[in-house]
């Protein structure tokens, strides 16, 4: 990709540029006409922020993105802005189209449009003035993106509730020329103290990059959002969390980890992105996960933020916050005391303020709280107390100042304070603090106006939406000294109270994804209770449904290693929470921890004689060991569940779950005709279960039966399962049963039903599918699809981007077929060396029976 210093070309547009955008786009057009696209070079519209966002769209639905493809983007950008002129003037639009993109001749240009203008006069029309009117449109379109683009951006960075920025323009000015800087400082570190506006800062710096569009995109993570509590594999998890956040920020979504990241980097080395990571407070997190982000830089750029400094490194620019000078600190304190209505402060002489410099230092966060001590108690007495407590540090200042505020809280706000560290550092809704307080409602609020009057407590806009409602949160270097102000007060009642409140609160899946993260700080604290642990770990157990469907996963699995982790060895629950674990992990894409889980879950099963939980386990680890395709464990274990299934009469469903796993297990070891048994069996156990349960299983027996040889059966069923997942709501159920059956369409040739599928199947392969197996198999199909009908150029394309889809997500049982279907191309083509090389790597990529199966298919094929 070129550089992306042509996108700010537009910034300053004069006369001159507007005639260099004119030439480009004439360039453009003739390339169009021509098909000479190599011979041109388009720096500057291909830099344009339009096109950007045209491109940013594209990996937004398809989550890669190929600088090949920049000539159909620049194409599609002058159709579409020769639309929009077309609004206004259609003739002359009409004709441009008819010249370029119709690549008609003047004299037939003419006569199409029945225009009555001379030959000489169209061809100046067309050719002279075409370019320079879609350069006007192009220009206000662009001006009108950009607006949107810096508005929305704007909208979508973190709310702030720190003091204002005083004394740091140059802190300010130099951020901001190494986060600008195109050619260096992929990696920019802002340290220092807590307090100190680290987090302000780094706000303004990231604002006027947007204004001045910098960067495509701005990404904002806080690291005190992911987490509240140690769990295993911390950093494993953290990583794993930033990159789902990231995703969800870039519209890229995947089921894989190791997909996802593999779009991230890919996206990320393409295109310039800023990635704000705050809350980089632990040394045990920053080592490890420092080294792993060197993979997402040049053109994008990181900042991050925190207590700690990163290691030297070439790419690195380290720049530590020092505290405020006193002129600074002095604005600071004076303005904060004019908003407050503190005239105290407004009155004070010289060298009042110069002792509360001495005093205080240049730390805005204290100078913050110190204003308000002077509202309570006023300049005098607040300066005594300084001076006679002989405060020797930082640390010190901040215990001095918190301890005086105690001082001032009522009894309802100080039960109402030390309740906050039930509260995520994301905060929380006044509702929730009101019921775990356990306060009528006027205490309630008039507890929480004192602490926010105090800055004990922020508030904070979570959306730009006017009747969005607020949260609440402190500040995390109040939550720091929290604890040192008061011993912990009794946690019974306010647990109970809180698990109350998710129980009823929680009833969809959006509502679960706001509550997780307060969600994980009720279980750190719970948990680690005994008197307290049994009634959060049950919360955390009946919750599970809406977390298999979270985006919140990181959380989850937080708030259910906690509650395993304390958890008596003996304790039934246990074994559910270990389930679920194991699940979440397999979710995740953690499949060695997911077997971990499921294998102690197991152990604590059999030691207990606990036979539902023997099934509940050997079932998980069935599913675990059939994704690690290590099928004949994954038989053994499916074969176990099955049998207690049978043993304790569990409900239908259940037998059709467990014998659906035994089919699915024999078809991947190509025991077909075994599998068409299965399925045979688990379908009447399916009569009440749910229309997503009942097409999977349909699915999974219409493909048994196509490879049994049973075409006319096959695709009844295929044909069942295709109706029932259309009323469905299950976006994967709905791809994976489209692929399935335009495969067995493809392959049997039934070509007029598979012609009704092709715009769907051409939408979900490179826009639509949730999961990367069914976008990967739907690609091949489609290769397979246009080979046989003989367009070989778009068959080798569509294999090739399902070839390497496959090999960038690490599934290499997945490329045996592009690879077959690439040989099989080649010999169409006549070209026998090049499909020896296919064939070998196809032969190479299969290393199972179900891969070789496939191989000798396409062998049998050819």
């Amino acid at each position: 990709m070129q550089s992306c210093s042509g996108l700010f070309i537009i910034v300053q547009m004069t006369t001159l540029a507007q005639e260099i955008l004119t030439q480009e786009i004439a360039h453009a057009l003739d390339a169009i006409r021509t098909e000479m696209w190599e011979a041109v070079t388009l720096p500057t519209l291909s830099s344009l922020l339009l096109v950007q966002q045209r491109q940013w769209r594209k990996m937004q639905q398809d989550s890669w993105f190929d600088a090949a493809d920049q000539p159909t983007q620049i194409e599609q950008l002058l159709r579409d802005v020769l639309h929009a002129y077309g609004r206004d003037q259609h003739v002359h639009a009409n004709a441009i189209e008819a010249y370029y993109f119709k690549q008609l001749s003047i004299a037939k240009t003419r006569k199409q449009l029945l225009m009555t203008e001379s030959h000489a006069t169209v061809r100046r029309l067309v050719v002279e003035q075409g370019a320079a009117a879609i350069a006007q449109v192009m220009l206000r379109m662009e001006r009108q993106l950009r607006q949107q683009t810096i508005t929305l951006t704007l909208r979508q960075l973190p709310p702030l509730a720190y003091p204002p920025l005083h004394g740091r323009a140059d802190d300010e000015q130099l951020i901001f020329e190494r986060l600008a800087d195109l050619d260096r400082y992929w990696l920019v570190s802002l340290s220092g103290l807590g307090g100190c506006g680290k987090t302000v800062l780094a706000h303004h710096v990231v604002q006027q990059l947007v204004r001045e569009l910098r960067f495509l995109h701005v990404v904002w993570l806080d690291l005190s959002e992911l987490f509240a509590n140690q769990v295993v594999d911390r950093v494993d998890l953290l990583f794993a969390a930033l990159l789902r956040r990231m995703g969800d920020q870039l519209g890229i979504k995947t089921s894989s980890l190791a997909t996802l990241e593999v779009h991230l980097q890919r996206v990320l080395t393409q295109v310039p992105i800023l990635v704000v990571i705050d809350g980089l407070d632990n040394p045990a997190d920053l080592l490890p996960l420092y080294g792993r982000l060197f993979q997402f830089i040049q053109p994008s750029k990181l900042l991050l933020i925190g207590r700690i400094h990163p290691p030297r490194e070439p790419h690195l620019f380290v720049h530590p916050l020092k505290p405020l000078a006193e002129a600074a600190a002095t604005e600071l304190l004076l303005e904060l005391g004019k908003l407050a209505g503190v005239r105290d402060l407004a009155d004070a002489d010289a060298d009042t303020l110069a002792r509360f410099y001495t005093h205080v230092g240049g730390h805005p966060q204290a100078i913050q709280l110190v204003v308000k001590l002077v509202g309570y108690h006023g300049i005098a007495e607040v300066l005594s107390q300084f001076h006679h407590a002989a405060i020797p540090d930082i640390a010190a200042l901040y215990q001095h100042i918190y301890a005086r505020l105690w001082q001032l809280l009522t009894p309802a706000s100080r039960q109402l304070f030390l309740m906050l560290f039930l509260v995520a550092d994301s905060g929380s809704r006044a509702d929730y603090l009101a019921h775990i307080s356990g306060n009528d409602a006027p205490i309630f609020w008039g507890a929480l106006a004192q602490l926010l009057d105090l800055a004990l407590v922020e508030r904070r806009v979570i959306s730009a939406e006017f009747t969005a409602p607020s949260h609440y949160a402190i500040h995390p270097l109040t939550r720091s000294y929290l604890h040192t102000l008061h011993p912990v007060p009794s946690l019974h009642e306010v647990i109970q109270r809180a698990c109350a409140y998710w129980r009823e609160q929680v009833t969809s899946a959006d509502l679960f994804d706001t509550a997780s993260p307060n969600l994980a700080r009720l279980s750190a604290v719970a948990c680690a209770e005994p008197a307290t642990w049994e009634v959060c770990a049950t919360l955390m157990a009946d919750l599970y449904p809406f977390a298999h469907h979270s985006q919140e996963w990181v959380a989850w699995i937080q708030s259910l290693a906690t509650a395993c982790h304390h958890a008596p060895v003996d304790h039934p629950l246990r074994q559910k929470l270990l389930c679920q674990l194991g699940n979440l992990y397999r979710l995740a894409g953690f499949l060695p921890q997911a077997l971990t889980h499921h294998h102690a879950a197991l152990t604590q099963a059999e030691t207990q004689s606990d036979i539902a939980g023997i099934s509940r386990a050997a079932y998980y680890l069935a599913i675990d060991y059939r994704q690690s395709r290590d099928y004949t464990r994954a038989m053994q274990y499916g074969e176990m569940a099955h049998d207690v299934v049978v043993e304790l009469n569990r409900p239908p469903e259940f037998h059709a779950l467990a014998i659906n796993t035994l089919g699915m297990i024999a078809h991947f070891q190509t025991q077909f005709e075994q599998a068409c048994l299965l399925f045979a069996q688990s379908w009447p156990f399916a009569a009440t279960a749910s229309a997503t349960t009942r097409a999977l299983i349909l699915n999974n027996w219409g493909n048994a039966l196509w490879q049994c040889g049973n075409v006319v059966e096959s695709a009844e069923k295929l044909n069942q399962a295709w109706h029932l997942a259309q009323t469905t709501d299950a976006r994967e159920t709905v791809d994976t049963v489209l692929t399935s059956l335009f495969g067995f369409l493809v392959q049997t040739k039934e070509w007029e039903s598979a012609e009704s599928l092709l715009p769907d199947v051409q939408q979900r392969a490179h826009a639509g599918v949730t999961d990367l197996r069914n976008r990967i198999r739907l690609l091949g199909t489609l290769g397979a699809y246009h080979l046989a009908h003989g367009a070989l150029a778009e068959a080798e394309k569509l294999l090739l981007d399902a070839l390497r889809r496959a090999e960038a997500a690490q599934l290499p049982q997945l490329t045996v077929e592009p690879y077959a279907l690439l040989a099989r191309l080649a010999q169409q083509r006549n070209a026998p060396q090049q499909a020896a090389e296919w064939w070998q790597q196809a032969r190479q990529a299969a290393a199972d029976d179900w891969t070789q199966h496939l191989l000798q298919y396409h062998l049998a094929q050819t």
